[in-house]
């Protein structure tokens, strides 16, 4: 069995993770330093603990009782932003038409981590609310003065991670550019705050995310090796294994389904071995997808129950939906087309209850695909055409996007559409996203 470090408990005391709860009710061992290190906390908080003679007081105990002095501040101004900022960060129209919060009682260190960690929660549900929450974190940490604050020039590093929050956002809009020259800022800003290393690792493996998004893969590799080797250097075998997880991406990308697959399934098996549930199960969706793209429904299937059942217990719902639209593609590429064309209504139907529009216009694809392999509903077909090429026209998609589109349609008005007609507009429009400069190709179809 893996053992957690003392670091990793130690952080676990101030932000506790599931996995680790679940590891120390089986683990002994684990167990035992936890509870040794949570009394020597209870200790620290204990007056008589810092109570000896003058002569025998050290500069080192001085340093501890100012570390020990930091650590209760942010710790009691992180609360007061939380509970003060609670409903502006649940509200995003409300937060986004506010201006004056953070001009007083909130302009603090904690209030700047608050806004980070929401920023960090809300890039996948509504990265615009994300963006909006970094970039007040960036504002109140720059008026910072390194002389004057108590945090000295560790005010960096709260600019480094609200720059770094930033790009996050950026990422999840598709806003490449521009994370890229967040992250550079983010650099800088931990450069002047002497960063430690795993902090610049974590800058590497989003720059390397976001490289792998805007389709420069060679560039991404390489981001997500160095960050691999000083994750490793480090003990952080979460983050290892997240920076493993993106090289495995970019072979993925780079339609290289089997190799991707081997390298998702031994990712898994550490995963199950460090007890991270929610790593292992989007390791199982990852290589479920692979599954499905190279043919292998049977595959497929218990791999992805496997992941729906962590996601519907962590009430992840975006999740969920992405694991359900996987499952209704197993009868899709089983062959069993009435029974896809059934389970991906229903999957069109939750993405667009939840606001997932994008994904909602995919899955949209994958049933004309299995309605023109029926051969039965070809009306149905040209209005899902209709309705995917106003929809991203609406969305502002590129001329290359209306023209894959337009094809489609034309085919179907035609009557000359196929299945693999249908797959090679999908599989186009899914490449464009990453490569804006792709030409679509009829021929190819």
């Amino acid at each position: 069995m893996t053992h957690y470090s003392d670091d990793e408990l130690a952080w676990h005391s101030l932000k506790p993770r599931g996995e680790i709860v679940r590891h120390l009710e089986e683990c002994v061992e684990c167990s035992a330093r936890n509870g040794k290190n949570q009394r020597f906390d209870a200790a620290l908080s204990v007056a008589d603990t810092w109570t000896y003679p003058q002569n025998l007081r050290s500069d080192e105990d001085q340093v501890r009782g100012h570390l020990r002095e930091i650590g209760s501040r942010i710790s009691n101004e992180m609360a007061e932003a939380e509970q003060g900022l609670r409903a502006l960060i649940s509200d995003p129209p409300s937060f986004l038409c506010r201006d004056g919060p953070w001009e007083h009682e909130f302009r603090t260190a904690g209030a700047v981590r608050v806004l980070c960690d929401a920023a960090n929660g809300a890039c996948e549900r509504d990265p615009l609310h994300a963006l909006k929450l970094a970039n007040t974190a960036i504002v109140i940490a720059m008026s910072f003065n390194p002389a004057e604050h108590y945090l000295g020039i560790a005010v960096h590093q709260l600019s480094g991670l609200a720059w770094k929050e930033r790009a996050n956002a950026l990422r999840y809009l598709g806003r490449f550019h521009e994370a890229l020259d967040a992250l550079d800022q983010a650099k800088r800003v931990y450069e002047r705050a002497d960063a430690n290393p795993c902090d610049l690792a974590l800058l590497l493996y989003t720059r390397g995310i976001v490289l792998y998004r805007s389709a420069h893969a060679s560039e991404a590799e390489q981001c997500a090796d160095e960050a691999t080797a000083i994750f490793a250097a480090a003990g952080d075998r979460v983050r290892y294994l997240h920076a493993r997880m993106l090289r495995a991406s970019v072979r993925y990308w780079r339609q290289d389904f089997a190799g991707a697959r081997d390298d998702y399934r031994a990712l898994l098996a550490r995963a199950k071995e460090e007890g991270d549930d929610l790593l292992g199960a989007r390791l199982s969706s990852a290589v479920a997808n692979c599954d499905l793209d190279l043919g292998d429904a049977k595959a497929a299937e218990p791999t992805l129950l496997d992941a729906l059942r962590v996601f519907q217990r962590e009430g992840m719902e975006t999740e969920v939906a992405r694991v359900r639209w996987a499952l209704a593609r197993v009868p899709l590429v089983d062959g069993h087309f009435a029974i896809a064309i059934s389970h991906l209504r229903a999957s069109r139907l939750e993405c667009e209850r939840l606001g997932m529009s994008n994904a909602a216009a995919y899955i949209s694809l994958d049933l004309a695909e299995a309605l023109v392999a029926t051969g039965t509903n070809l009306h149905e077909v040209q209005e899902i055409s209709r309705e995917l090429l106003a929809t991203f026209k609406a969305a502002g998609m590129v001329n290359e996007a209306l023209t894959a589109l337009a094809y489609l349609r034309e085919a179907t008005r035609a009557r000359t559409i196929t299945s693999a007609k249908v797959r090679h507009v999908r599989q186009f429009l899914t490449r464009l996203e990453d490569q804006p400069t792709l030409r679509f190709d009829p021929q190819q179809s």
